[in-house]
């Protein structure tokens, strides 16, 4: 998955850019209420079962990422062969993960909690991501200044932050909590100089919203923390992961002619060419492994298909549509 920075001043610009098109709703952002839904990980596991698959999103640039894969009854990240971690709730067709922050990691945002709603259906997943701010207890900040007074925000008073990580110019990165908020025992609200003429603020029950020129965060506030959504013209930001099928059964290496094709249940790689950004999509027996860069500031992109044959070859076209035949090891 693509690093997320969440600035409160770019999170609604990111939310796009790094994260593909904005999609119709058809599923539900929302959390799944505390005592509902099941925990149960042999429930989850069946559940899961039911939609095997290698999950892709294309962003803006038309570059494609692998978000998610399930096999074998489990949920893998991006292309990692280490199962999704975090405390995992289940209703009906949303699947709620919770997934806790990396205090070892090098890069501060690897550090914060984060969480997915995942609406699963045949065709794809619609994934809700939301910000989880931690709390600390109330203190001022400089260059932070008030936006408004609202009386329910009392009880809700403390610093509400994520931790971003800097680099100290010298290769090493300094990891700082980010303020997004604050909120003092009056009821005052406070976000950065930059951002507060900007900003309208309102509460409803504990939901705080912060309206911005370009979008909305509404923010649940709980005792030690507040999970934010991004929603654009009053709807929820999602994204939708389309299907694509998995790679086991044709796990192997492929050579011929000085291409080497390597097939394991993540990923499929080739050596032909220079590769900048390459992800491999499978459908039935068709391979195409995508690989994307920018050059002089314009997106471009190069397909390079494979088609597994019943004789364990595999017929490799190049983009330049020249042919190669690979055989198996």
């Amino acid at each position: 998955m693509m690093k997320k920075v969440f600035l409160i001043t770019a999170a609604l610009i990111l939310a796009i850019s790094c994260s593909g098109s904005p999609t119709d709703p058809t599923g539900d952002g929302g959390l799944i209420d505390e005592g509902s839904g099941t925990t149960d990980p042999n429930q989850i596991s069946a559940f899961l079962n039911k939609y095997p698959g290698r999950y892709y999103v294309e962003d803006a640039d038309g570059a494609i990422y692998i978000n998610y894969r399930i096999e074998g009854s489990k949920i893998y990240e991006g292309e990692s062969t280490t199962e999704m971690q975090g405390s995992k709730t289940l209703s009906g067709n949303k699947l709620q993960v919770e997934i806790p922050g990396n205090t070892s990691s090098q890069y501060g945002s690897d550090w914060n909690t984060s969480m997915e709603i995942l609406n699963f259906s045949d065709s794809g997943i619609q994934v809700f991501q939301k910000l989880i701010l931690s709390k600390d207890n109330f203190s001022t900040i400089s260059g932070y200044q008030k936006v408004t007074t609202i009386s329910g925000l009392k009880k809700y008073a403390g610093n509400y932050y994520q931790y971003q990580g800097y680099n100290d110019g010298t290769g090493s990165s300094t990891v700082e909590k980010y303020s997004i908020f604050t909120i003092d025992s009056s009821g005052n609200i406070y976000i950065t100089n930059n951002m507060a003429s900007q900003t309208r603020c309102s509460l409803d029950g504990d939901v705080l919203t912060l309206d911005f020129t370009d979008g909305v965060y509404k923010c649940i506030l709980q005792e030690n923390r507040a999970i934010a959504s991004t929603f654009i013209n009053n709807v929820e930001y999602s994204t939708t992961s389309k299907k694509s099928d998995l790679l086991t059964p044709y796990k192997g290496t492929y050579t011929g002619e000085a291409v080497t094709l390597t097939v394991d249940e993540a990923d499929a790689v080739i050596t032909s060419g220079n590769l900048m950004n390459p992800t491999a999509i499978l459908n039935g027996k068709d391979l195409i492994i995508y690989d994307s860069w920018r050059e002089n500031d314009v997106p471009k992109k190069e397909e390079h298909k494979i088609v597994f044959n019943d004789d364990g070859t595999a017929t490799y076209t190049k983009p330049d549509s020249t042919e190669v035949t690979l055989t198996k090891n």
